[in-house]
């Protein structure tokens, strides 16, 4: 679900006032609204992805966008992070991360919707079992990073090595 942050920033952004909230460190961060602060897609707007990601993925694109860990805890309003994060790379329990995309908008009279996502490749030699996912923000501006979302999954989705996974949130109005 939404997280508490998600209202901090909603509340920064609309007001243009200072506002502290929780960044994916657990570090309180104090700034005003910008346009950065809900930024999903990093590196060339809305339709970027890292076709070759090496292992040392530069940070804004390891810590904003889709993101996916390995925890099964419960999801809590003031949860400020990914219980246990899958980190970018080719170890045991990591996978490359090629990027977020917003894309896909379809409107009509009575709604609009649009979706945010992220494939992920399974290069570690073993299979990697996702758990959890969430959104997270990249505020460059600041160079703080807020989770928006989290999502306990109901049972893991296993992510075989040499496979890929692609996961999808869609947003409707």
């Amino acid at each position: 679900g939404f997280l508490l942050q998600f209202g901090e920033l909603l509340y920064r952004q609309l007001s243009q006032l200072n506002r502290e909230a929780k960044d994916i460190f657990n570090a309180n961060q104090t700034d005003a609204g910008s346009a950065e602060q809900f930024r999903l897609a990093v590196g060339g707007g809305s339709s970027y992805l890292d076709t070759t990601p090496s292992v040392t993925l530069n940070s804004p694109m390891q810590y904003s966008g889709v993101q996916v860990g390995l925890s099964s805890t419960p999801v809590a309003f003031a949860d400020f992070a990914l219980s246990s994060k899958v980190q970018h790379g080719n170890a045991i329990n990591q996978l490359f991360h090629y990027g977020t995309i917003v894309d896909n908008w379809l409107s009509n009279t009575t709604s609009n919707q649009f979706d945010i996502s992220a494939l992920f490749e399974n290069v570690s030699g073993a299979t990697v079992s996702v758990l959890e996912t969430g959104l997270a923000t990249d505020n460059d501006q600041f160079d703080s990073k807020h989770m928006l979302a989290r999502h306990a999954l109901a049972a893991a989705v296993d992510v075989p090595d040499g496979q890929c996974l692609k996961v999808i949130y869609r947003l409707s109005v």
